[in-house]
């Protein structure tokens, strides 16, 4: 519950209602807490009392009537956070009314939880497969385009809600990066599959492969090595020749836009 919507006015008539469908708290009691002016009552904020903490309220209605019970606390806090304006339409500002989120808070924090279970899957396939990730990103566009259409037919307020969720520039976002995905998808299987032999094949005696083609080339450069392998290398050829390099074991001499690699 947001503990804003709590302390929200109400109209005298509401008091009275309260009082009648509780039928526990005393009539002094209900005056104190909801107040008898004509038009409103309203909580103030003073040194002893503050508003929007729940543990101040609870206590000011005990220190008003000792004899309270927690359900009569309970059911003045509840009958105070009823909200009381139009929970159908925005604003004239453009915001949600006073109180929806916590009348609807049961139903948002589902699709609350929803999207961040297909966003994690989405966002954790990204260190899988292109294949992976495809069925990853296809599940959370598919939920989130169902999820539009769904709200947009629950209402302004709801919609509203939603853009909160994820916005529509989100959603063409990854709708477009879900199209290239699968134009692209053969040649990223393939190029993954390629990183994966190489990973488990060829890493584990890179360094090892490079000095020993060093120590028979010396001044080779660097350029040239990565002619010796797949394409796919050469990020893990620069890594390895940097680390050897501060380790020791070989040097590198700038040579243009490259080194002449030596071992030492």
């Amino acid at each position: 519950m947001w503990p804003f919507d709590i302390f929200r006015k109400k109209k005298s008539e509401n008091a009275e209602e309260t009082q009648e469908q509780t039928g526990i708290v005393n009539a002094e009691t209900q005056k104190t807490i909801l107040g008898e002016q004509k038009d409103s009552a309203t909580f103030e904020e003073t040194a002893e009392f503050n508003p929007l903490s729940i543990d101040s309220v609870i206590g000011y209605i005990k220190k008003q009537n000792p004899e309270s019970s927690a359900q009569d606390v309970a059911n003045i806090i509840t009958k105070l956070s009823e909200p009381e304006e139009d929970q159908d339409h925005l604003t004239p500002e453009g915001d949600l009314p006073w109180g929806w989120r916590t009348a609807h808070e049961k139903e948002t924090k589902r699709y609350e939880v929803k999207y961040k279970k297909m966003w994690s899957a989405w966002y954790e396939s990204r260190y899988s497969s292109p294949n992976t990730q495809l069925e990853a990103l296809e599940a959370f566009v598919s939920y989130m385009v169902r999820t539009k259409k769904l709200f947009e037919k629950k209402g302004e307020c709801f919609n509203c809600w939603r853009d909160d969720l994820f916005t529509d520039d989100y959603l063409e976002k990854l709708s477009k990066e879900l199209d290239d995905l699968k134009v692209n998808i053969e040649k990223l299987n393939a190029e993954y599959e390629a990183k994966q032999e190489f990973e488990i094949h060829v890493l584990p005696t890179l360094r090892e492969n490079l000095v020993e083609i060093i120590r028979e080339n010396p001044g080779i450069l660097q350029k040239d090595i990565y002619k010796l392998f797949d394409p796919i290398a050469k990020a893990y050829i620069q890594e390895q020749l940097y680390s050897a390099s501060k380790s020791n074991q070989i040097e590198r001499e700038k040579s243009g836009n490259t080194y002449k690699l030596y071992c030492k």
